[in-house]
């Protein structure tokens, strides 16, 4: 037997012995993926696999992140090995999810970024959020719209409010993540956001917020009062087309949420 093979005789029982005495919070990123490595590859010694793959995508995240092909091209990863591995963001995200017993209230801007902060994680493309509230702002489903096109001017509003409409929400609130750059809004974000309050109007239906967010920052729309600019725009379209009478009674019970 060779001294490196010799080095890692016993080494997955030590390595388990180790977070059933410590937890395992005491183990290195590259021990977790190779403790992880253990339950699909077995009776095989995973330290030097975990080590190709953190080396070769630079994190465990990073790893978790990768596709089942890029994956695969990592000598001793088959597919059994790539699926469980790009199956555990998804694993982790129904964990968070279920974890939230206690509806959070989202009735100011403070409470929603920390909502956001606390339970999603900003992905590497755009994806839109939309929480739908309970009349006194209590969280009722969160959902996400993943397609490349959710936050652009030809977001599918049919299919958003096929999806909103059975929760019977009469409020949401709108985030939208920025992973590659600040959080200040495009003229793109300004038009689509118009075009979801508009719809959103006609339904009678309250957008409280748009929060644009990325890893560290975020912008309010509400507090900078771009919200109110572009929901004044959108009665003043309703006031043209509908008359004064159709456009007083459009709710607009906005005292409840706190722009902070």
């Amino acid at each position: 037997m060779s001294e490196k093979q010799n080095l890692h005789v016993g080494h997955r029982q030590r390595l388990k012995s180790k977070v059933s005495n410590y937890g395992i919070k005491a183990l290195n990123e590259h021990e977790i993926l190779e403790l992880l490595l253990t339950y699909t590859i077995p009776q095989k010694d995973t330290n030097e696999l975990a080590h190709n793959l953190i080396n070769t995508f630079s994190n465990l995240s990073a790893v978790l992140d990768a596709s089942r092909e890029d994956l695969k091209l990592i000598k001793g990863v088959g597919d059994e090995t790539a699926l469980f591995l790009t199956s555990l963001p998804y694993i982790f995200d129904c964990y968070s999810r279920s974890k939230i017993s206690e509806k959070p209230v989202l009735n100011s801007t403070y409470k929603c970024v920390e909502f956001f902060r606390k339970n999603e994680s900003v992905k590497k493309s755009e994806v839109l959020y939309i929480a739908c509230v309970d009349p006194k702002n209590k969280l009722l489903r969160l959902l996400e719209f993943c397609d490349n096109d959710a936050i652009s001017v030809n977001v599918d509003m049919r299919g958003v409010m096929q999806k909103v409409l059975p929760t019977g929400t009469r409020s949401i609130v709108l985030f939208h993540t920025h992973p590659q750059g600040n959080c200040n809004p495009s003229a793109e974000d300004v038009s689509t956001t118009k075009k979801i309050l508009f719809v959103c109007m006609l339904l009678g239906i309250d957008v409280n917020e748009h929060l644009i967010l990325n890893e560290s920052d975020y912008f309010s729309f509400g507090a900078n009062g771009l919200l109110e600019q572009i929901r004044n725009e959108v009665n003043q379209t309703f006031k043209t087309l509908l008359g004064k009478e159709q456009e007083s009674a459009i709710r607009q019970d906005k005292e409840q949420f706190i722009y902070k």
